[in-house]
């Protein structure tokens, strides 16, 4: 299952790839060696190295820009200003090698590579192209040109002022205004939990904790360090749950009245009961005013349920508190309709004086009431934007930075080392995060994934393990040992220490082949007199260790003997036993 979910994310993560490229590049240094892991290839990690985040600022705008149409204008010019930056990032070295009156030939080479660059840019740009085209045309027509000045200074010059001038342009927008961060998470057995990336975020590191290569034992320490950090989580997802707690409490305390509905309903009941207008009013108005009446005992129903639902509403349970809201509102709805028809029908008799109390006291409550609601709707928003908030991004604390593009840095650095305790098949997840204003007052911001890069860390190479499990042994001339003839195989517990080796290329070799050859030492009883043999031999294992097979001495019978292993992963009742002589 877990390598099925990991062929649909790579082929996902690929076509996402292509259709806009990568935010995220991943670099990993293990022992002086670096290798990019490409994002179409097995995402495996060496579990003790360090890892180099680049953003590629340039496909992050192009993203956004697709996703995000409302932010289009402020995109478009940090598209031009990283396009300037990039272009004019050695300009100064340009400037100062022109300065000289007589260059050195190694200035000279040093140019003319600076320029293949510029211009290579320039020429894949065409906001630069243009710019450029624009510029050289206009130097050729200024006094500079004819004082014999050289063009490269001017357009860098002026490139240079661009930037200026966008950098203004940006200050000045005032809407759409985002950020955006860079996180990684840890998954493991435990849970899971933040792991600090250098330049992006203020978490600390986590106990620094190699994974070695020959031992596979867990500490009673580390378990309570992972108990620990758990706490830490909770302790952080506290604040987002003590402000939804708040702003419930101010909503439930400001539930608008009902009590002129209530109030409306007891006066047409009144009307439709008086003595002296009973002959008068037709039997169909009779029949709608009691309509009216029931349509609002299912308001004042719906009303009240809303405010005890409201009331035990849990940040982390998705309720269906957006459709009682509606239902109220379509309830208010079906009162104004029924009273819409009373008024036709009043129209076409001589009552009109007779109901104008009764309709007047209505519009004025009708109009108190779908004010309230409407604050209702808007308080209840502002809590279901800020518990979908909880719920998606529930472990992204105060320690994340958010940057703008333009002090965005370009690289970050996870040193796995300091992401506390893991194991083979621990996964860490990268996202790149755009964060939005909310647009509701006192609400948290919105927070939307970009783009994710998920690593499996693996111990890549040689490493080893301990094994223990039942073999079942067949020694070699059991008649010459005068043992029990009826038997072929005896059961003996065993314990082996396997070489095995990591690949940094195949989920399914990690995950489920897993070969391992090593030293076997086992605790046969051939003779079945109750005392314990000795054996050691080598051994190889399949599958996670399920099935091994091997080849033993016994060196307290002088005999060799060969045997196999099925340890499945949970214990089997009645597992047969070797039966002691007397």
């Amino acid at each position: 299952m877990k390598i099925l979910k990991y062929t649909i994310t790579l082929i996902l993560v690929s076509l996402f790839a292509n259709m806009y490229g990568q935010i995220l590049s991943v670099t990993e240094t293990y022992r002086g060696d670096s290798r990019k892991i490409p994002i179409d290839a097995a995402q495996i990690v060496e579990i003790n190295s360090t890892l180099e985040v680049e953003v590629s600022k340039v496909k992050l705008l192009e993203i956004i820009k697709s996703q995000f149409p409302q932010l289009n204008e402020t995109v478009d010019l940090e598209s031009k200003l990283i396009s300037l930056q990039q272009a004019l990032q050695n300009q100064s070295a340009v400037i100062s090698i022109l300065e000289n009156q007589m260059p050195t030939v190694e200035e000279q080479k040093t140019f003319f590579e600076i320029m293949d660059g510029f211009l290579n840019d320039v020429q894949s740009d065409p906001f630069l192209s243009s710019l450029y085209n624009e510029l050289a045309a206009e130097f050729f027509t200024t006094q500079a040109f004819a004082e014999g000045n050289l063009l490269e200074p001017y357009i860098l010059s002026n490139l240079n002022n661009d930037i200026l001038s966008i950098e203004s342009e940006l200050k000045a927008i005032e809407t759409d205004k985002y950020k955006v961060s860079v996180v990684a998470y840890k998954k493991d057995e435990s849970g899971g939990d933040r792991v600090h990336i250098q330049n992006y975020d203020t978490y600390s590191n986590r106990d620094y904790f190699t994974v070695e290569r020959w031992v596979t034992s867990l500490s009673v320490e580390d378990q309570q360090q992972l108990e620990a950090l758990a706490e830490i989580a909770r302790e952080n997802n506290e604040r987002e749950f003590q402000l939804f707690q708040t702003l419930k409490a101010k909503l439930l305390n400001e539930f608008g009245s009902i009590s002129c509905v209530v109030s409306f309903k007891n006066n047409s009941i009144q009307f439709v009961q008086n003595i002296e207008l009973n002959d008068v009013v037709p039997a169909e108005i009779k029949a709608k005013i009691v309509e009216i009446q029931v349509v609002i005992n299912q308001f004042e129903t719906l009303y009240h349920l809303l405010k005890t639902e409201l009331s035990q509403w849990n940040i982390a349970a998705l309720l269906t508190i957006k459709d009682q809201v509606l239902s109220v509102v379509e309830s208010l709805k079906n009162i104004d309709t029924i009273i819409s028809d009373v008024k036709t029908l009043v129209s076409q008799t001589n009552l009109a004086s007779d109901f104008a109390p009764l309709l007047t006291e209505f519009n004025s409550c009708y109009g108190e009431v779908q004010t309230n609601i409407k604050k209702l709707e808007n308080g209840i928003a502002l809590l279901f934007g800020l518990q979908t908030n909880y719920i998606a991004n529930k472990s992204i604390g105060d320690e994340v930075i958010s940057f703008s593009l333009d002090n965005l840095p370009e690289k970050g650095f996870i040193n796995l080392k300091g992401t506390g305790k893991r194991q083979n098949s621990d996964e860490l997840l990268i996202e790149m995060i755009l964060r939005l204003p909310s647009t509701v007052e006192n609400a948290p911001e919105q927070i939307f994934t970009l783009e994710q890069r998920e690593l499996t860390m693996q111990l890549i190479g040689a490493r080893s393990e301990v094994a223990v499990g039942l073999i079942f042994a067949n020694p070699f001339n059991k008649g010459d040992l005068n043992l029990q003839s009826d038997r072929d195989f005896f059961y003996a517990p065993s314990a082996s220490v396997l070489l095995k080796f990591g690949s940094s290329k195949s989920y399914f070799y990690n995950e489920f082949l897993d070969f391992g050859v090593g030293l076997n030492f086992a605790s046969p009883d051939f003779n079945t007199d109750g005392s314990p043999e000795f054996g050691v031999g080598v051994i190889t294992t399949a599958f996670k260790d399920i099935i091994s097979v091997g080849i033993n001495y016994n060196t307290t019978i002088d005999n060799f003997y060969w045997f196999f292993g099925i340890n499945l992963p949970f214990n089997l009742p009645g597992l047969p036993v070797n039966t002691i002589k007397n």
